[in-house]
């Protein structure tokens, strides 16, 4: 995984009205811009990869998304985190309630930190894959991702570590809901586990009642990732998803949805690599949109340009149970076949 560089500024000023003292604000930023372009073999007739989340659009070059991070802290006192995303996957992502009228901007984060609390906007805890493409081994992002799991939350979290375990509990509106959207509050949890010096596994879940003016219909949410790195050249990934909720399914009544993605991402030079992604996701109920089963295979080329750009090249499979994507002459089919190529530069 890449983290982008980042720059350290110290301010220094006055922190006390009964005398001068030195109060260090330390901030730390930093950012990326990708540009990606797609292209699906089928040629749907509305020009939409479906099934996706973010590599939507066939046939069209894009700026999927530009990042810019600060954070800081004054001296060992509160710290504060604010990231902001332009471009497509902004859209995707924006949280119900907040600055409902801006197209193409998103507030992901905003919060502010003391003593292992977190308290305002924030990235969710479930997952294997993360918004930023820069900090994941392929550019198309699962059906995990993308249906089974939330993308951030608003509430107060709480993170602390015991014995080497780590261990997170927060009390948040629920998914993707900056204002709540009915009178509960969700709850979620995360356990840790370092395994050795060359992996993890953690186990999060999430229970609460999401739907609009409900609180009586509640949602469930497992999730586990595995990690484990053989070798200085060879990140492996395991992620495994199981979410119900009560009266979701499309008949009326309760879905579950559940799969499992498996990856690989290898070195074979200090610069290009490969990574793979092998996944199975089930949404029969379609509480999650989708209303079939599908597989999807993923290799990913990635060549790195110096230590602020990387360039990638990709090719995806998607198979359905049932008749999901779409052709050229606008009739559906049960597979999906795309080319994408991305590219993404770091800042400062």
């Amino acid at each position: 995984m890449r983290t982008p560089l980042s720059w350290m500024v110290t301010v220094v000023g006055v922190a006390s009205l009964a005398g001068p003292a030195r109060a260090e604000l330390a901030l730390d930023w930093s950012g990326f811009v990708t540009g990606a372009y797609t292209f699906n073999v089928n040629e749907p007739a509305d020009d939409t990869n479906h099934g996706r989340v973010f590599d939507t659009e066939d046939n069209t070059f894009q700026v999927p998304l530009a990042e810019l991070a600060v954070g800081g802290a004054v001296d060992a006192g509160p710290g504060f985190n604010l990231v902001l995303n332009f471009g497509d996957v902004a859209d995707t992502i924006h949280s119900t309630g907040l600055v409902d009228d801006v197209n193409g901007f998103d507030i992901q984060q905003a919060n502010v930190t003391y003593k292992g609390f977190t308290f305002g906007k924030f990235a969710t805890l479930h997952g294997a894959e993360v918004i930023e493409s820069p900090s994941n081994m392929n550019y198309s992002r699962s059906y995990l991702f993308g249906f089974a799991i939330p993308f951030t939350h608003t509430g107060l979290l709480y993170a602390t570590e015991v014995g080497g375990i780590g261990l997170k509990g927060a009390i948040v509106n629920g998914w993707d809901n900056f204002e709540d959207n009915n009178d509960s509050k969700s709850l979620m949890a995360m356990v840790a586990v370092p395994l050795g010096e060359k992996g993890s596994v953690s186990a999060a879940g999430m229970y609460g009642a999401e739907q609009a003016a409900n609180e009586g219909d509640m949602r469930g949410l497992l999730d586990l990732v595995a990690s484990f790195s053989p070798s200085e050249r060879v990140d492996l990934l395991f992620n495994f998803d199981y979410g119900s909720e009560e009266h979701a399914a499309l008949d009326g009544g309760d879905g579950v949805w559940w799969g499992a993605a498996a990856y690989a991402d290898v070195m074979l030079t200090e610069l290009f690599g490969v990574a793979g992604r092998a996944e199975f996701f089930s949404d029969r109920d379609g509480a999650r949109g989708l209303d079939t089963d599908v597989w999807e295979a993923t290799v990913t080329g990635h060549q790195a340009f110096g230590e602020s750009m990387t360039g990638r090249l990709e090719a995806r499979y998607d198979q359905a149970a049932d008749d999901l994507f779409m052709d050229g002459d606008g009739s559906l089919t049960d597979s999906q076949f795309t080319l994408a190529t991305e590219v993404i530069v770091r800042f400062p």
